[in-house]
């Protein structure tokens, strides 16, 4: 091998080990699957609650908007899974993650400001997921965004410990 053939040789080494390096450190997109839809995150069981029925569609959509008050930036898919002993499972898909999170943030301050018979939420962190928790009638309920979905859970009767393992069920399926 002459030297002009290891000097290009060694040159398309270093330029394939450079590209692999760059693209190996950049930052991965954030994951919205367009082809994944919100009834994919209603489990058929939960914590040994099944599901008694799921609504989407037009019908998940109208409960969305019936249930909130002022403008409301409408999910392009909703679903809504209604368990045994009064778990809820909400799960709306947007355009992307940062309407969700911005969506989830006017949430928080909606409920904070306007949201009768709400307490203020508080934010927690379950599983490294940052979770907003409000109490509402008898119960907290629980919401947080996850790349371009808004997640809305009413335990029903799961303890603190069932409402940790849902939402690191949920959130390990994003």
């Amino acid at each position: 091998m002459d030297r002009r053939t290891r000097i290009g040789l060694f040159l398309s080494v270093v330029v394939l080990a450079l590209v692999a390096f760059l693209y190996s450190s950049l930052p991965q997109a954030s994951f919205v699957s367009r082809d994944r839809t919100p009834e994919a995150y209603l489990f058929d069981e939960v914590s040994g609650f099944k599901l008694e029925r799921e609504v989407t569609g037009t019908e998940a959509l109208a409960a969305v908007k019936a249930s909130h008050m002022g403008s409301l930036k409408t999910p392009s898919d909703t679903a809504i899974g209604y368990y045994q002993e009064g778990l809820t499972i909400w799960v709306s898909k947007y355009k992307s993650a940062k309407t969700a999170n911005r969506e989830t943030n006017r949430m928080v301050d909606a409920i904070s400001r306007f949201g009768r018979g709400f307490r203020p939420p508080e934010k927690l962190t379950i599983n490294d997921v940052g979770v907003f928790r409000t109490y509402f009638g008898d119960s907290f309920q629980y919401f947080w965004s996850k790349e371009g979905f808004i997640i809305y859970v009413i335990p029903g009767l799961l303890g603190e410990d069932e409402v940790k393992a849902l939402v690191g069920k949920i959130n390990g399926t994003f």
